[in-house]
């Protein structure tokens, strides 16, 4: 019939028309070996082996396979909360280390700024740069407390979850920090209603303030930071 030859035409165009067509440059060949049979199944492991990819390159003809891994079913939960637990110890240490090292490049920075008989340009560029440490000191302790937190609140939940409450050591307000920081505060007990990484935050803060206003005095006022001659 016509019809159908003219259709059988237009097949055998659009077939010699995407035979034309450029293949991929590169070929994505599952190359996974079959699973063995045991008994008519598939045989039950305690791991399963991922995907056995290999990337052709259409060009060069190559194969590149990366290397099988086999991935267990099953995990140590104890395991998981040791990592989390080392990770959150690890944090916090690091989060205390940064004012201790911003303090001392402030400390430098300001003994610039403030020498006695500095130029202007100095004490500009000195207290900038002090601004500059300022930022990068807040943002870098900021950021370690907060992946802090998140393991902590992380850890928090797993004891709650699976830990009797003897046990429950990373909660908001553990019972026994309180008892030994009533005892060892004695006097300075109000000194412990401000929380620590707020006091440290604000007096990065201040420092911060502090190199604005001596960059204002040494443009405004040179003379005030000046120490004159005996």
């Amino acid at each position: 019939m016509p019809f159908q030859h003219a259709r059988d035409t237009e097949a055998e165009h659009e077939q010699d028309i995407s035979n034309q067509r450029p293949g991929p440059a590169v070929m994505i060949v599952d190359s996974r070996p079959s699973p063995p049979l045991n008994g008519g199944g598939i045989q039950r492991t305690h791991t399963r082996a991922s995907s056995r990819v290999a990337i052709k390159f259409r060009e060069t003809g190559e194969e590149y396979a990366p290397p099988e891994l086999e991935l267990k079913t099953g995990f140590d939960i104890e395991v998981v909360y040791q990592v989390v637990a080392d990770r959150r110890l690890a944090f916090d240490n690091m989060t205390w280390q940064v004012p201790t090292m911003g303090l001392t490049a402030h400390a430098f920075l300001f003994s610039i700024g403030l020498a006695p008989n500095a130029t202007t340009a100095s004490r500009i560029i000195s207290m900038a740069l002090s601004l500059v440490f300022t930022f990068l000191t807040a943002r870098l302790f900021i950021g370690h407390m907060e992946r802090e937190v998140a393991d902590r609140t992380w850890l928090a939940a797993f004891e709650k979850a699976y830990l009797p409450k003897i046990c429950h050591v990373h909660t908001k307000g553990w019972q026994f920090r309180k008892i030994a920081d009533r005892r060892k505060a004695s006097w300075m007990r109000p000194l412990f209603v401000f929380p620590a990484f707020a006091v440290w935050r604000d007096g990065l803060m201040c420092l911060g303030a502090g190199a604005i206003i001596v960059i204002v005095l040494s443009v405004l006022r040179p003379d005030w930071l000046d120490v004159p001659n005996a």
